[in-house]
């Protein structure tokens, strides 16, 4: 019987769900290329301070949700009506099932 380490078993698939985030990133068209830029140098930044894949899957999605919202803005040209905005929006978000998200969940 072989033993397991307790990370080395990823229950919840989080390697896929990272390399999912991570196309969506990539592939997402509205999103200015310096966001881009930005986030995969945050995401490496991450990395190097070795915190856990689900953190890092955490800071992608949240990240590129704002970076989508913003659109063709960079996130060093945003103002304080531009930053209400995106909680605007990101309180009107829906899951899965077309209910909005509870607070914690946004």
């Amino acid at each position: 019987m072989s033993t397991i380490e307790p990370d080395s078993e990823d229950i919840h698939n989080m390697e896929r769900r990272y390399r999912n985030a991570l196309r969506l990133l990539n592939e997402n068209k509205t999103i200015h290329p310096e966001n881009r830029r930005k986030i995969l140098e945050f995401l490496t930044h991450c990395k190097a301070k070795e915190l856990r894949k689900a953190r890092q899957l955490f800071y992608l999605q949240h990240l590129t949700i704002i970076a989508t919202i913003l659109g063709s803005r960079r996130f060093q040209d945003i103002i304080q009506q531009d930053v209400e905005a995106i909680f605007a929006k990101l309180s009107e978000r829906k899951g899965r099932g077309g209910k909005k998200l509870e607070a914690w969940t946004t």
